[in-house]
């Protein structure tokens, strides 16, 4: 495994990483980031992104743990991508730098190992479950594992089913540890679709922003965003989950998708930063229009990390927020 490390950390000073495919094809990356390793510092620039490992045997030694339980986990993208052992080893790796914040890659051993709980913690099952109702509409709750190439093991889909149709409302990527939730991304791919019951929902959900100010940030937010994070994080409180921590920037990822997406649509550096800075803000806000609503505690930690506290604390509103907070109801707690 040790020369898969340092072949992958010799690739991406150049910003070029190569996976081994079975069929002799080869993948090329475009991924840029500096070793610093044992207190040597390697060369680097005022945006590229520096890996942080404090004891490189450590972190060997994490790693193997880690592609021990990864390689299980995940072992559907080998055989997806038909990639050879080394090729998915070495693809494990890329995919965790490229989901670590800025706040991991300075202790990069603790994020890999955290990586490891979240694969290992057993609260979290995979399933596809009626787990409430609202007004005429069952509410179906499926979590599937991820690829690894996304930000946290699990996603988590709410369905409204109706007579109608059904409207599926943004994913949430996540991991959990113990008593704690990681929320690394929402999610709304596509259009609402046509049908009577996603046309119905789209536009009764935007009642969440009655009594919010138009001016505030708060009110930057996608309504169907927030009542998919009010039912998952009502279903966090009922599998005894205290605390969320949500990240917003991932520097490596960012980086490559700016790469790529800049050869693709031939846009500006400044332009991609402005969207992408827009997106992340967005983020943040739902967290904080979410502890607004539900008066409950909420911190931005080192200019990357969202903190908030999940509790059942009592709200004087007629906002429907508050009954889609009620309407799910687990069988029995996990």
């Amino acid at each position: 495994m040790e020369d898969i490390i340092e072949e992958l950390f010799e690739e991406t000073k150049n910003g070029k990483v190569t996976i081994e495919c079975l069929n002799d094809d080869k993948w090329t990356f475009n991924v840029k980031c500096f070793l610093n390793a044992n207190e040597t510092q390697n060369e680097k620039d005022e945006v590229t992104p520096v890996v942080h490992i404090n004891n490189m045997n450590e972190f060997k030694r994490v790693f193997n743990e880690y592609v021990k339980y990864a390689s299980e986990f995940y072992k559907k993208d080998k055989d997806y991508y038909d990639l050879s052992n080394k090729g998915f080893y070495k693809k494990l790796l890329l995919d965790l730098l490229a989901s670590a914040s800025v706040t991991d890659l300075y202790d990069f051993e603790k994020y890999v190992y955290k990586k490891i709980l979240m694969i290992k913690d057993d609260l979290i099952k995979e399933t596809n479950t009626e787990v409430g109702r609202y007004l005429d509409y069952n509410i179906n709750l499926n979590i599937s594992k991820t690829m690894s190439n996304l930000e946290a093991p699990y996603k988590a889909m709410f369905t409204f089913k109706g007579v109608d149709g059904n409207f599926t409302l943004p994913s949430i990527t996540f991991g959990v540890i113990r008593n704690k939730a990681y929320i690394m991304a929402i999610q709304f791919k596509g259009d609402v679709k046509d049908n009577s019951t996603s046309k119905k929902l789209d536009r009764y959900f935007r009642k969440v922003n009655k009594d919010v100010d138009e001016s505030t940030d708060i009110a930057n937010v996608s309504p169907n965003a927030l009542v998919a994070l009010t039912l998952f994080n009502s279903y966090l409180k009922q599998i005894g989950i205290k605390e969320v921590e949500a990240t917003c920037f991932m520097p490596i990822r960012y980086n490559t998708n700016k790469i790529n997406y800049m050869r693709k649509t031939k846009i500006e550096s400044d332009e991609y930063d402005h969207i992408q800075f827009n997106i992340t803000n967005k983020f943040m806000n739902l967290f904080n229009r979410y502890a607004y609503h539900f008066n409950n505690d909420a911190e931005f930690d080192n200019y990357d990390i969202m903190h908030l506290e999940l509790s059942n604390k009592k709200v004087d509103s007629d906002n429907i927020i508050y009954e889609l907070d009620k309407c799910i109801k687990l069988n029995k707690a996990r």
